[in-house]
């Protein structure tokens, strides 16, 4: 009888030691964050300094939670400084950083999902701003507007309990006898340039520091933790230019909050091949009508229709995008364009310009943009392209724009991908076939002739399966006008 007690009690003492063992999960399915090095890391980190550089509109430091269990927040605090750089050649080297300041974190992080720190953005001269990628103000899990991290040298510590980082703790992984603090979580301390004649400084880094600058970040390489700064996380360059990410790098790296990583993500996952597809395409375009009122026209003004062919939703608040139309051979200057495009729906854009009176098909959908531009009748060509400089030329195989170029219609122009297409008409639109882009414009889109009457009448229950379509009304199969399924990019 006693024996039969005593394996009770032990059985009890155990499930309850493995409710309180540092990592396991709690009641509620959550980890209480009191043993999480090497669960909760620190996944990447930008610094803007004062000013926006060509990277990334805000400093940001994004989390990630290594584990399949929810990660509380409760007690965990975010610390940051900033390194030091000689103010003249030859002056000696600072013994210590720059004060250490923290931010108090709330909330949880879904199992393998990412929480979302967000400085606000910097001043900054909007004529001279080139910045690649621009976040959405107070688009994190924690805003602080004065959240700054330096471009040139940070470092940054996340710490559960009390302990308080001041400048007798220069670097919280090693104290002084090889110990971390108490209750350290991650650390990573990175700089620019050491080797300058006045050189970068960070004393806070594990083994050795890694390296950031105004237009890289630095982001883990992999899920799995060294202890080694320069090892564990590589440049993720979010500038513009030779090396840089692309842009669909940029997509599937980007910095990302706690509402776009519910239910988990994978944030080394590679960008989805687009061979021979675009993943933002433009899928119609057409010019001011018919101007015989016998044959009424399809639309009553200037419209293109943009398609997103991938399962994730293009921002244009947060990557730039813009219009280019050309007459002839000139380009007009480039309208950016703005909000965003969910997957696998469309995206309208309809003149306020270049309207007529003339008797139409049907009326169009709400507008997700009602811009004031003209598509002239004959010869036009519309491209899509990450770059508001005016174009000069034919963009598509300009080498030069190659990692901002989107996509590009011509119709009886000198500007197009391929071939022109060449049988557009006031009332008859270039639509695409298919949504496979073979870089060939003559190829992939077809004559759709929208008029009703007389011997035009092409569409008539099918209507529906071409009719252009605003970001509203939901995904779709722009070949069958069905609900999308089965994108062409998975």
């Amino acid at each position: 009888m006693i024996k039969r007690i005593m394996t009770l009690l032990r059985c009890v003492v155990s499930v309850y030691l493995f409710l309180l063992l540092p990592g396991c999960p709690n009641g509620n399915g959550s980890i209480p964050g009191n043993s999480l090095a090497g669960k909760l890391l620190i996944l990447q980190a930008y610094g803007t300094g004062n000013e926006i550089q060509n990277g990334v509109s805000h400093s940001f430091v994004e989390l990630y939670n290594n584990t399949n269990n929810e990660i509380d927040l409760a007690g965990i605090n975010l610390w940051y400084a900033a390194g030091t750089r000689p103010a003249n050649i030859g002056d000696p080297i600072a013994t210590q950083d720059g004060p250490w300041e923290s931010i108090p974190l709330t909330g949880k992080i879904p199992a393998k999902g990412s929480y979302l720190i967000l400085g606000g953005r910097p001043t900054d001269n909007p004529s001279n701003n080139t910045t690649r990628l621009i976040l959405e103000n107070n688009s994190g899990d924690r805003n602080i507007a004065g959240f700054h991290l330096s471009n040139r040298s940070f470092k940054i510590a996340l710490i559960r309990n009390t302990t308080q980082l001041n400048n007798s703790i220069q670097n919280p992984y090693n104290t002084g006898n090889g110990t971390p603090v108490t209750g350290l979580i991650d650390l990573v301390g990175a700089l620019n340039d050491p080797d300058h004649a006045r050189p970068d400084q960070i004393l806070g880094y594990k083994t050795a520091p890694a390296r950031n600058s105004g237009s890289v970040a630095v982001r883990r390489g992999s899920l799995t933790d060294t202890g080694n700064n320069s090892v564990d996380f590589i440049a993720a360059r979010y500038g513009s230019g030779a090396g840089m990410l692309t842009n669909e790098e940029v997509a599937v790296r980007g910095p990302r909050n706690t509402t776009e990583t519910a239910g988990g993500w994978n944030p080394f996952a590679e960008p989805n091949p687009v061979v021979g597809t675009e993943a933002l395409m433009i899928l119609q375009a057409n010019t001011y009508g018919n101007i015989n009122n016998n044959f009424p026209a399809g639309f009553p003004a200037s419209l293109v229709e943009l398609y997103n062919n991938t399962n994730t939703a293009i921002n244009f608040n947060t990557v730039d995008y813009y219009l280019h139309i050309a007459n002839g051979t000139d380009w007009n200057p480039a309208i950016k364009l703005t909000g965003s495009v969910p997957a696998l729906s469309s995206f309208l854009i309809v003149s306020t310009s270049d309207i007529n009176s003339f008797e139409h098909r049907a009326n169009l959908p709400t507008p997700d943009m009602s811009l004031a531009f003209a598509i002239p009748n004959g010869d036009f060509a519309i491209a899509i392209v990450r770059n508001q400089a005016t174009l000069t030329g034919n963009p598509f195989g300009n080498t030069a724009l190659a990692a901002d170029y989107v996509d590009m219609l011509g119709v009886g122009n000198s500007f197009f991908e391929g071939a022109a297409f060449t049988n557009q008409s006031r009332p008859r639109v270039p639509r695409r076939n298919s949504l496979a882009d073979t870089n060939n414009n003559a190829t992939d889109f077809a004559d759709v002739d929208y008029r009703s009457g007389g011997p035009h009448s092409h569409l008539t229950n099918e209507l529906f399966k071409v009719w252009p379509r605003n970001s509203g009304m939901g995904t779709w199969d722009p070949m069958t006008g069905l609900p999308q399924v089965n994108p062409v990019i998975p």
